[in-house]
């Protein structure tokens, strides 16, 4: 497993949590990318497309302080990024992206 990605700290409203978005070499179907975080009580969405589209993570927040683990699949031309649609943002004890 590799890491792809990771980030702390406050995140503001959209704020996206990686500057560059992250991508697979080569031509990867089906990736299955796994991301773990311990967060403020908040919402996550991601993009698959340089945030053209936002999609939530799940239905409802996250439970603060609780470590939790969910799963996203790409292919080769995804481009993956975060962000927190709350209005005030959320604050990131860790995230973590890896495949």
């Amino acid at each position: 497993m590799a890491e792809l990605g990771r980030a702390t700290g406050a995140k503001a409203e959209d704020a996206e949590f990686f500057a560059a978005d992250i991508t697979l070499s080569g031509e990867a179907r089906g990736e299955k990318i796994t991301c773990y975080t311990i967060m403020t009580n908040d919402s996550i969405e991601y993009t698959l497309d340089s945030g053209s589209n936002w999609l939530p993570v799940k239905g409802a927040a996250f439970t603060a302080a609780t470590p939790t683990e969910f799963v996203i699949y790409v292919n080769g031309t995804d481009t993956l990024n975060f962000r927190c649609p709350d209005v005030g943002g959320c604050t990131l004890t860790m995230f973590q992206v890896i495949n």
